[in-house]
């Protein structure tokens, strides 16, 4: 039931993500995503309400990944990757120049839901780089290789592994 996935279209994506974490964290500011940390210190947030936006928000995401960037060869893919790892470099960044122990504030609020977060996004990113593979048969061959069209059936583990991270995200992580 499961699908293989392509290691090396996961292994672009993971690595344009690190690229663009390595270059927002690199970023010459102070306080670039200074609003983002008051959210850590909410004493009482409406948890559901935030595990529903959390997981529409990953889901949104999720699909701009894998079928948007499926019809726009992989290039949305791509750039959605190097953008929320700017982000999350942006973030890591602000945590260093604002807390007293960041490596503390890493550990218990982004990395209990990092990996299967990390992981759902790339798996569906390779459904989205395979656009790239489908436009360059179509044009280059004048093939339809239909096998490279994503399947609903592709989506499903990383969907569940997006759903679980929003569980940790809300329930663990905050």
């Amino acid at each position: 039931m499961w699908i293989k996935f392509d290691k090396k279209l996961f292994t672009i994506c993971f690595l344009t993500a690190l690229l663009g974490s390595i270059w927002g964290f690199n970023l010459n500011t102070d306080n670039p995503v200074d609003d983002k940390i008051h959210f850590l210190y909410n004493d009482s947030p409406d948890y559901y309400k935030v595990f529903f936006h959390i997981l529409f928000r990953n889901l949104t995401v999720g699909f701009m990944l894998s079928l948007v960037g499926f019809f726009t060869g992989g290039f949305l893919t791509l750039l959605l990757f190097l953008y929320n790892g700017f982000m999350f470099g942006l973030t890591i960044k602000t945590f260093y120049n604002n807390c007293l122990y960041p490596s503390e504030v890493i550990l218990k609020h982004v990395m209990p839901h990092a990996f299967t977060e990390i992981l759902g996004f790339c798996l569906l990113g390779t459904l989205g780089l395979r656009g790239f593979m489908f436009y360059k048969a179509l044009l280059c061959h004048s093939k339809i290789d239909l096998g490279l069209i994503p399947k609903v059936e592709e989506a499903m583990l990383p969907a569940i592994l997006i759903f679980i991270s929003a569980i940790i995200e809300t329930f663990i992580s905050t």
